[in-house]
């Protein structure tokens, strides 16, 4: 309709392009149920895009998996084609089913409320089992409660989770040399190929201009952010805690007048409120932790969110996603359509009219999110 205003068009396409990454996800998924039966990934593992007979009944099936070998499998590599045949599925299921060219804004908004009902549902089960887990110091009524043995299990708590950090924080440092070492023989590969047809190109300048503003009117497509700032600055939030002395004098309590790695004065306040916020600091890193890695019936979520010192210069504190977020879930759309590390907003909408707007969309919408600052 031509009378249709520029804003409802816009609603339109990130309604349609959500729906596409949700169906995408439980084709995906429906892919990796079909190899749970494994109990190890072999060496020719079918490609994760294969012909799949249709959406999962439930989207958090995979979530019943044993935590290690539904990771494993959810973390099979994925080619650019797998990515590419599983959306072309979601595409055919979307027009063809689902009729999307003949639904309003407001019925397509009431079907992606429906896919996202059971997601949250289970967000919500993963908080109640992970509060019923927790001793009642975690509760605020009990803050001034001591008990050694509650205090020794908040300590081993921490350590272990710790020491989990620093495993994940070498392994990312290792990935990022490696990264390097690949960019660098790819840059190199890349020149010699430019090198050996720059004769080649040399009659065809005019096809060339026209070429090159296409170029122009194209998005890059942004690089994944590094995981290591934020391992850093959760590595020593919890050496934080680990260090504090809950019996300390104000002076000591108070040495810093910096910002820690939550982003916390210790010199702006007394001792009994940084004690106190120490222990809910705690409980939270815990809560975080327990959540992430829950295993609890199907509520394996694979990611919490922590709020720390942001890793950005001067910005405050910043709220993080700890693990995965599987594309299609609720954090990873709103980490595509908000995050302005990834994409500034206008840019996305630009990227909605673009010939290569399906590239970004592979990017935004199909990507999991690892380890995300918002």
């Amino acid at each position: 309709n031509s009378e249709t205003s520029p804003r409802v068009l816009q609603e339109r396409s990130e309604l349609y392009m959500s729906l596409l990454a949700m169906t995408h996800r439980q084709l995906r998924e429906e892919r990796i149920l079909s190899l749970s039966s494994l109990s190890s990934l072999p060496q020719n593992m079918p490609s994760i895009g294969e012909k799949n007979q249709g959406l999962v009944g439930s989207s958090s099936n995979i979530n019943s998996l044993p935590k290690s070998e539904g990771s494993a499998l959810m973390d099979v590599m994925e080619t650019r084609e797998d990515v590419e045949r599983l959306v072309s599925e979601a595409t055919t299921l979307l027009e063809e089913e689902m009729s999307m060219e003949n639904l309003s804004n407001a019925q397509l908004r009431y079907e992606l409320q429906n896919l996202l009902a059971e997601e949250i549902l289970t967000i919500f089960k993963t908080f109640r089992n992970v509060d019923a887990r927790l001793p009642p110091s975690a509760s605020d009524r009990d803050i001034d409660v001591k008990d050694e043995q509650e205090e020794h299990m908040w300590r081993t708590m921490l350590e272990g989770e710790y020491v989990q950090v620093c495993r994940s924080l070498n392994l990312a440092m290792e990935e990022e040399k490696d990264n390097e070492k690949n960019a660098l023989l790819e840059k190199d590969h890349v020149e010699d190929e430019s090198i050996s047809s720059t004769s080649d190109n040399i009659d065809d300048d005019e096809s060339n201009d026209t070429c090159d503003d296409d170029d122009d009117e194209s998005i890059p497509v942004p690089k994944r952010p590094s995981r290591v700032p934020f391992l850093t600055r959760k590595r020593e939030a919890i050496r934080t805690l680990l260090d504090f002395d809950p019996n300390a004098t104000e002076e000591k309590s108070a040495a810093s007048s910096i910002a820690d790695d939550f982003g916390y004065i210790a010199s702006n306040s007394d001792p009994d409120i940084t004690r106190a916020i120490r222990h809910h600091q705690t409980i939270n890193m815990m809560k975080a932790s327990l959540i992430k890695n829950s295993q609890h019936q199907s509520s394996n979520l694979g990611y919490s969110i922590v709020a720390l010192r942001s890793t950005i210069p001067d910005a405050g504190r910043g709220i993080f996603i700890d693990g995965t977020a599987r594309a299609g879930s609720i954090v990873g759309l709103k980490n595509s359509y908000f995050s302005q590390q990834l994409l500034p907003r206008h840019s996305l909408t630009r990227m909605i009219i673009s010939t290569s707007h399906c590239d970004m969309m592979a990017f935004l919408l199909i990507q999991d999110v690892r380890h995300m600052q918002f």
